[in-house]
């Protein structure tokens, strides 16, 4: 089916059609229920290592409880790519995540292309498991025989 962008209404009708069939779907009607039932993520942290985060009405009810930039250093994770947003929003956005009241940490160990360097990774994981989290999300790949293999068991033992 063919949508023209500058028509403001087929756009919303896709919109729409989109959203109600997504929440009719496995897993998000199920994240709904538990999430009325008040399983919804509160008093769980999540430590998040991808490229940032960006402020996105999804977070409506979720807390950061640190920011740490493994790529330039300082506290700044901004998203430049947004793929670290998209993953955050999977686990604690209000509408389809599965907790939405986690508390995050975020990681910020891609760059802007989605590239980040082995030794920054695998500190952000043990970071995370330092401070507290739960669980450490790192939604991440690498070339076979990449330097990403020696640092397994860095983030085994975290």
């Amino acid at each position: 089916m063919q949508y023209r962008i500058p028509d403001d209404t087929l756009i919303d009708e896709f919109r729409a059609d989109s959203r109600a069939s997504l929440l009719n779907r496995w897993p998000y009607n199920e994240f709904a229920q538990l999430n009325a039932e008040g399983i919804d993520g509160e008093g769980i942290v999540v430590g998040v290592s991808d490229t940032g985060l960006t402020n996105h009405p999804a977070f409506k009810y979720a807390k950061i409880k640190s920011t740490k930039n493994y790529v330039s250093g300082g506290t700044n994770v901004t998203d430049d790519n947004s793929h670290g947003t998209h993953v955050a929003s999977l686990i604690a956005g209000w509408e389809y995540g599965p907790a939405p009241k986690a508390t995050l940490r975020i990681n910020k160990v891609l760059n802007a292309r989605g590239s980040g360097g082995s030794d920054g990774i695998s500190q952000a994981v043990v970071d995370s498991a330092k401070d507290g989290c739960d669980f450490v999300n790192a939604s991440l790949g690498s070339i076979p025989g990449s330097e990403m293999a020696t640092d397994r068991q860095a983030i085994k033992d975290a």
